[in-house]
């Protein structure tokens, strides 16, 4: 839904992974929808397991905070250049202190729309795991939490038998591939499987859309 000639406040919790590039880029790719776009980019040192910048005495070391607060602004003005001509302003954050209670704290002071991150991190500034950090995000942030994570993720195998989906059967990959997405089940699942309907603009999907299942081969 385009929010035009409003401002829209998305918060991002960035570690320095992968995956936190890719959370900082999903953040960015919804400026087309708005009319202003605010960024929020935040790291956090960690103060509750030892990885915080604090010297022998101690003391809370800043220089180690600032130094992390100008690679963050590096990286966000380095993904900013693959959205040109967009109207987003941006703000780097770098913080000492519990990382789900500093995002959803930066949330709060800013009346975010949107939280987004991403599932892993780097020693020094903390990982954002689902099952930690995000999950509490997720579960006591008062707007909504977006969680990025890798499409190929490797880890269904750690996932409980109940909620451990199937792999997808080659032949119906195969039928939707060859069909363009007209065929969505091969002949023996299209005896029990209901084919999906579409709804907006009829017909087929775009040319080559069903090319992008063939990754469920790899």
């Amino acid at each position: 839904m385009s929010k035009e000639n409003s401002t829209h406040q998305i918060v991002v919790g960035f570690d320095f992974s992968d995956l936190g590039y890719k959370a900082i880029d999903h953040a960015l790719s919804l400026a087309p929808l708005y009319g202003d776009l605010v960024l929020h980019v935040l790291g956090v040192l960690d103060s509750g397991k030892g990885l915080g910048p604090f010297g022998e005495d101690g003391k809370v070391d800043f220089h180690v905070a600032e130094k992390a607060q100008e690679e963050i602004g590096e990286v966000v003005k380095d993904r900013l250049g693959y959205h040109p001509g967009e109207n987003i302003h941006h703000f780097v954050h770098c913080r000492i202190g519990r990382p789900a209670k500093e995002l959803i704290g930066l949330a709060d002071e800013t009346g975010a729309d949107l939280i987004v991150v991403g599932t892993h991190g780097r020693k020094g500034v903390t990982r954002l795991v689902m099952g930690s950090v995000a999950e509490k995000v997720v579960r006591h942030g008062t707007c909504p939490v977006l969680v990025v994570r890798d499409i190929n993720h490797p880890d269904n195998e750690e996932l409980p038998e109940a909620l451990r989906p199937e792999p997808p059967c080659p032949q119906c990959v195969k039928a939707r591939v060859d069909s363009d997405g007209k065929t969505w089940w091969c002949e023996v699942h299209s005896q029990k499987r209901l084919h999906p309907h579409p709804v907006s603009g009829g017909g087929a999907p775009p040319s080559g859309l069903a090319n992008n299942w063939s990754r469920f081969n790899r």
